[in-house]
């Protein structure tokens, strides 16, 4: 069974195809949206378009002995719903010792604030099972609009001083 040894979640991720070096640009921790007006409650999923991508570095656990790996990511909104499933890839430990995986979201999947998790699984290529070795984190809010928030402090420094 391959180690895996991080999952990143971020902008973009880049490997340099001479030194082979990953550039992970712009990790994400959260996203705020400031939206222009209230946004309707939802009861189904909508696609933001934020394109992320989830990268992850594995290692052989016996460096000597190579695997065969598939890897899918899946995310989970603030409900623990799976609101998105990435179809799996070959993971090739056969090869060489590591392997960096790179899954890209070309939206985000939307289904209210909260905190979402990017799972990211594997599985040997001859196993049926699937086996979650990270969740990575990733909080999305909801900013009040400036000109709401500004009215409804009026509104209730109104009503405080009024018996």
């Amino acid at each position: 069974m391959p180690e895996h040894i991080w999952s990143v979640l971020c902008y973009k991720g880049c490997v340099d195809q001479y030194t082979n070096q990953v550039s992970l640009l712009d990790v994400i921790e959260g996203i705020r949206i400031q939206p222009i007006r209230e946004p309707p409650q939802i009861s189904k999923v909508l696609a933001m378009p934020f394109p992320l991508h989830l990268v992850s570095s594995w290692i052989r656990s016996q460096l000597d002995i190579p695997e065969r790996i598939q890897i899918r990511a899946a995310v989970i909104a603030p409900d623990g719903s799976e609101v998105h499933q990435k179809p799996w890839l070959d993971g090739d430990l056969e090869s060489k010792p590591r392997l960096r995986s790179l899954i890209r979201f070309p939206s985000m999947p939307y289904r209210g604030p909260g905190l979402y998790r990017f799972a990211v699984e594997y599985r040997n290529s001859d196993d049926q099972s699937w086996q979650r070795v990270a969740s990575v984190p990733m909080e999305l809010d909801l900013a009040v609009p400036e000109a709401r928030s500004k009215l409804k402090d009026r509104k209730t420094r109104g009503k405080s001083h009024s018996k």
